[in-house]
């Protein structure tokens, strides 16, 4: 089959060509294919490509091509889809490794986090989004808002007591 050489092909070429023959991948019949094609779109960048991403993060119905997009829409900094990426976390039927791409993609997304927001997402209802404050206090060393998540280290659910004790532990700060 010449679907993947030519994909990694037009990927690696980086050019004007490139873009129509990835987003003709996007949109296989071949969930695989998309699927690579997802990831292999992280290096190009393009706002047509981006689009493309955030529609089979939305659409898809493919979980292994939603994974990638997941991961892909952080790497891309596609800022549109922190509110998906915020629903992921948000929903219980999705999986863990789901939330876990997302956490990391929000990582990528955010420059910076105030101190209002990671109070917002450690007053969630929705333990992923708690478990996402945890995670950017500990990613932009936010020793000052510690305090925000100390009830966390209390919460009903253990993924969030072990995100909140692990940004406690990578702050190196006593409890």
């Amino acid at each position: 089959n010449i679907n993947l050489p030519a994909l990694v092909g037009a990927t690696m070429g980086r050019d004007a060509y490139s873009v129509p023959i990835v987003k003709k991948k996007m949109r296989s019949s071949n969930s695989l294919l998309r699927s690579i094609a997802v990831k292999l779109t992280c290096n190009l960048g393009d706002r047509e490509l981006q689009e493309e991403v955030l529609s089979l993060l939305r659409h898809d119905s493919s979980w292994r091509v939603r994974l990638e997009a997941i991961k892909a829409v952080g790497k891309m900094h596609i800022l549109e889809a922190r509110h998906d990426l915020e629903e992921i976390l948000s929903n219980q039927e999705s999986t863990a490794e789901d939330k876990a791409a997302a956490i990391a993609s929000m990582l990528e997304l955010f420059r910076s986090v105030d101190g209002d927001e990671i109070s917002r997402l450690a007053t969630s209802d929705r333990a992923g989004l708690r478990m996402l404050a945890c995670e950017l206090l500990a990613y932009f060393e936010l020793k000052s808002d510690l305090s925000r998540i100390r009830p966390l280290i209390e919460d009903v659910h253990p993924e969030v007591r072990a995100a909140a004790l692990k940004a406690f532990g990578f702050l190196h700060v006593d409890l």
